[in-house]
């Protein structure tokens, strides 16, 4: 997590220095894993209960060095550190001391004017220190919000040190140890700038593998009951699964966080979508917006007069009740149960455990549950926590219909090797960049769930649906290079010049500059299997109708629309779902216009149409003229002209 913060600065901290001050010491295992985990921590300052260590100005290789000995040394303390390894004016200093005299390198390094501070004086400074990174690995509630009292940190022992998140002055803050700033400090904190996600986000690993240890070792004593495994069996497996696991926990908190990163790159255009979310998870009881954290309807009205959106704490919250509601849904529903997900299960278990015990792991008690967490993190985790909920709103979908539909997406789009290549582009590419690459298969995602739930909702099986689209998708991915790399659309030549100077690789570029015209791979194939044709001969025809019509001009005016809340959003939204299907609708007009002309190129099956339809195409064709030059468009004339588009296919 602070890894991904830090990306998203667009710093490589596993490649590039960064200065840190912290709460802890090397003999903690929080606070010491943590300051081993990178060669490049300049660890500035830190404090325990007994003592205060300062570096100024540290070399990042001998102090590594030194950590990782006392991390190393049995109950050690920073009174074990080698001052002779501190930089000049560094000092250890034990919190017993009446006054400590810093050094001028002390006091430039942690932006301090007076010389002589009290222990508690000092402390109070360091966690206020201009660094790159605080890392909490201790004890204790050390940050809040202004307008909180000490009482409500509920840690009276660190009144003295504790500091407001409006005067944190650090980069990030990575919070290893639990409740080290209260949810308002957090907030306070990231709507000055800080990057800050939650306690239980940062610590999320620890949970996930503790679910993962648990669930292996049912497995593991029914096969141990059974007589298929010995104790000495036992013990050698759990320790062979610890990479595996670890993998496993690691990936999944990767794409946690980058979820967090999505919702925060689009925030205020989606903000009031967040707060209907809120509203609906308070309507059904199972959110406390107080209790939380989480601004009320009138604090958002003035973050969206600010510009302001909801921050990375607020979304983790957001994050965490969708998984929650969510889970409680699948499990209630048969989701679960589809073969697909029954394969889908040896991802959750190590391999070398799925290998041995292949019909123990689909047989485990937990299955239910597995599979229903499996499912919903997966979502959230690559769709945010308003997917479900949208849909919902939208379609009256429930929990299960978006999943399914999402799985179905996202297998017949291939996108699991997408996504991964753009995450291998990790700290090689702008960080914002591979976001917005990550959100445009979102949005292929969102289009493709509500045309599934729309269309396909009573024969939903996964997998049947999955082969149904899977082999259109493919022959498209051929084809719409070919039609884009031709293409004389500005907008496709300047996202593809975009991405050539970014050094995007050619494989991700393709795909990405295809995404929006993937999502038509449904309505081609279902009208391959009506009129018996291939997709390459539909597809043909379908692009034909998108160029010749000016489809695509009448897209663009109706996404460049401003709207003001989500309401319209919706509306919008509607309206491009109208024209797909309108030019589904005329694709198979054009084609039924020309059966005695199947064989006829593209243009000859579109030229006899437009004659045949000539008195409602010139129309159509006239306003959209107009709307060429015009400035100002609005939904309610966008909507005439997507109407008067419809009418040509009647």
């Amino acid at each position: 997590s602070v890894k991904l913060n830090f990306r998203d600065l667009g710093k490589d901290i596993q490649k590039q220095d960064f200065t840190v001050v912290g709460i802890g010491d090397m003999g903690g295992d929080v606070f010491g894993n943590g300051m081993l985990l990178s060669k490049h921590t300049q660890l500035v300052a830190a404090f325990n209960h007994m003592h205060i260590f300062i570096d100024p100005t540290p070399d990042a290789a001998t102090s590594f060095k030194e950590r990782k000995r006392l991390f190393n040394l049995p109950r050690s303390s920073w009174a074990d550190y080698n001052e002779k390894l501190l930089s000049k004016g560094g000092a250890i200093f034990s919190r017993s001391d009446k006054v400590i005299t810093l050094s001028a390198q002390a006091r430039k390094a942690l932006g301090i004017n007076d010389e002589k501070l009290s222990p508690e004086q000092l402390i109070n400074q360091i966690l206020k220190a201009p660094v790159d990174l605080l890392w909490n690995g201790g004890i204790g509630t050390y940050v809040k919000a202004s307008y909180e009292q000490n009482n409500d940190a509920g840690d009276k022992a660190n009144d003295g040190l504790r500091v407001d998140g409006s005067e944190l002055r650090c980069l990030c803050l990575g919070e290893g140890g639990n409740l080290g700033v209260t949810q308002q400090g957090r907030i306070e904190y990231a709507l000055n700038g800080g990057r800050i996600d939650t306690d239980f986000i940062h610590n999320a690993g620890g949970v996930d593998c503790s679910d993962h240890e648990v669930n292996i070792k049912i497995l593991l004593h029914k096969l141990l009951e059974a007589g298929e495994l010995t104790e000495e069996g036992r013990v050698e497996l759990l320790a062979s699964m610890t990479d595996d696991v670890a993998e496993v926990v690691l990936l999944s908190n990767y794409w946690q966080g980058q979820a967090i990163t999505q919702v925060e790159h689009v925030g205020l255009k989606k903000i009031d979508e967040h707060a209907l979310y809120i509203n609906h998870l308070e309507k059904i009881g199972r959110l406390d917006r107080a209790l939380e954290g989480l601004p009320d309807n009138d604090m958002i009205h003035q973050r969206k007069l600010e510009s302001k959106s909801l921050v990375r704490p607020e979304i983790a919250v957001l994050v965490s009740y969708a998984k929650m509601t969510g889970y409680d849904e699948l499990l209630a529903s048969n989701l679960w149960n589809d073969q697909y997900y029954s394969d889908e299960l040896t991802r959750y278990f190590p391999k070398e455990l799925v290998s041995k015990f292949n019909e123990a792991v689909h047989d485990h008690p937990l299955r239910k549950e597995i599979l229903s967490t499996f499912i919903i993190n997966r979502m959230v985790n690559r769709m945010g926590p308003t997917f479900a909920f949208n849909l919902h709103q939208e379609i009256g979908a429930n929990v299960s219909d978006a999943a399914r539909a999402y799985t179905i997406a996202w297998e017949s789009f291939g996108l699991r090797h997408l996504w991964q290549n753009i995450a291998a582009l990790d700290n090689k590419v702008d960080a914002t960049l591979q976001t917005e690459m990550m959100l445009k298969a979102c949005k292929l995602i969102e289009r493709s769930s509500r045309w599934l739930v729309q269309h396909r909702r009573k024969r939903l099986g996964i997998r049947e649906t999955i082969n149904d689209y899977s082999h259109g998708a493919q022959a498209l991915s051929v084809l719409l290079p070919n039609l884009h790399a031709a293409s004389k659309d500005e907008s496709i030549q300047t996202l593809a010049a975009d991405l050539k100077s970014a050094k995007i690789p050619e494989e991700i570029a393709s795909q990405i500059l295809a995404m929006d015209d993937y999502y038509c791979t449904f309505d081609i194939v279902e009208l391959a299997n009506k009129q018996k044709l291939s997709i390459v001969e539909v597809a043909t025809v379908y692009f034909h109708v998108y160029a010749a019509l000016d489809v695509k001009v009448l897209r663009d005016k109706i996404n460049a629309v401003n709207v003001d809340n989500h309401w319209q959003e919706r509306n919008r939204s509607a309206l491009i779902d109208d024209l797909y299907t309108t030019q589904r609708e005329i694709c198979q007009s054009v084609m039924a216009a020309s059966k005695k002309e199947k064989a006829a190129a593209a243009e000859t099956q579109f030229a006899h149409w437009q004659e045949l339809n000539k008195e409602t195409v010139e129309p159509y064709q006239q306003c959209l003229a107009e709307f060429k030059v015009a400035e100002n468009l609005d939904m309610a004339m966008l909507s005439v002209a997507v109407r008067m588009l419809t009418q040509t296919a009647k």
